[in-house]
């Protein structure tokens, strides 16, 4: 059309003008096939979209969301609000629904889910699978096959999960990089300026108590950490605290009986599955006592070098000789604390679901790509990536 145009002008004209009218045209003629293809009613609706609160229904729910709750509409710019009942308003105008499996929350029917779902006219709406249970553990609780196709997104302790749930963070103060020369000088200087919190080491009976705590409710589990824990009791004395021991402690004592007691404390986890970190290992590195850690995950990605002592790196009578030879080193002792004037640990639960919860708001405003987990067993069902104990590992 304006190539017609163009012809139709003086020929002065268009040899000097030719081109500006040409490219003006172009412009034009695009501007008026963006009109008719992309009104600008879906522009301004997506604006609006962007731009207001968010809603989450928590479809099952007990006394936690509490604090969910409490922390609506706290993230920052992003708006967000949390509801629990589910007739407080139609479930089809959520943003969001988030299911939660777990023993310690309401059953979910997967039938009235999938119903529900299958008569909601709100297409944008986002189904999004929550648990800080691992598959092995979930097991015993739900069977995630009945949910083909019912999700979009997942929220789990899975770091390639849609939305992130972790127990814990360990980040650096400062945002430069720390390179391999920089570790191996701050290893350097905490030999010769560390100096640990002293111990309790003597009993009522004069005997030298032991320098090793576990706590434990959980007492036959996939990862089999009691048998662990029993043949390590074989060589170093182990105080074990809950079901699995004879000791009882209740509330923050149990962290104040940690720290004036013990230097090391068996951070196991129950399943031996990729990115399974709980707060059994955040806790303990928030404090003065060094973490033996026994789990399927790379802890490398979750915490500092040389912070921690990974177990399945020794035989049981292995680890106890290499904790005996720490606890009687203040020097080589103290090297597993040099990270901590460089790095800070956030482990509380608060933080966790506060968390979880705007990076579930912020995906919201920003992601509306349209899927579903379809084969959700092999996500987290019997298929999945988790590791069978091995007793090679122990004998």
């Amino acid at each position: 059309m304006w190539l017609l145009l163009l012809m139709i002008l003086p020929e002065h004209i268009r040899n000097r003008r030719s081109v500006k009218v040409a490219a003006f045209l172009v412009v034009v003629g695009t501007l008026v096939f963006w009109w008719y293809n992309f009104p600008f009613q879906k522009v301004h609706d997506y604006i609006l979209q962007s731009k207001r609160g968010k809603s989450i229904l928590l479809w099952n729910s007990n006394e936690n969301e509490r604090f969910f709750r409490q922390h609506s509409g706290s993230c920052g710019s992003i708006r967000c609000e949390i509801i629990s009942n589910r007739s407080e308003r139609p479930i089809e105008s959520y943003d969001a629904i988030v299911v939660i499996f777990g023993d310690d929350f309401s059953p979910v029917d997967p039938m009235e889910l999938a119903e529900f779902q299958s008569e909601s006219n709100n297409t944008n709406q986002k189904f999004v699978f929550y648990t800080r249970k691992s598959p092995q553990s979930l097991a015993s609780y739900h069977n995630v096959s009945e949910f083909t196709g019912v999700f979009n997104w997942t929220m789990t302790y899975r770091r390639d999960s849609d939305i992130p749930l972790l127990y814990g963070r360990i980040a650096p103060e400062e945002l430069s990089f720390l390179s391999p020369e920089d570790v191996l000088r701050h290893i350097e200087r905490a030999r010769k300026t560390f100096r640990p919190r002293p111990k309790s080491r003597i009993s009522k009976l004069n005997k030298v108590s032991p320098i090793v705590a576990w706590m434990a409710s959980d007492c036959n589990t996939t990862s089999q950490r009691e048998l662990y824990v029993k043949e390590l009791k074989n060589y170093i004395e182990v105080d074990v605290y809950g079901e699995c021991g004879n000791l009882t402690c209740d509330g923050p004592q149990c962290y104040d009986i940690l720290l004036r007691n013990y230097k090391f404390y068996l951070s196991f986890e129950n399943s031996l599955c990729p990115d399974y970190v709980t707060d059994t290992f955040f806790t303990m590195m928030d404090r003065d006592v060094v973490p033996v850690v026994y789990g399927g995950a790379d802890y490398t990605r979750y915490a500092p070098t040389h912070s921690y002592i990974d177990a399945r790196q020794f035989k049981p009578e292995e680890l106890a000789t290499y904790l005996k030879i720490l606890d009687a080193n203040d020097t080589l002792y103290g090297e597993y604390f040099w990270w901590k004037d460089h790095y800070r640990v956030t482990s509380s639960e608060e933080n966790m679901w506060h968390n979880s919860f705007c990076d579930l708001s912020q995906k919201l405003h920003r992601d509306f790509e349209s899927k579903s987990y379809q084969d959700l067993i092999s996500y987290w069902g019997d298929y999945n990536q988790c590791v069978p104990f091995d007793p090679k590992w122990i004998f």
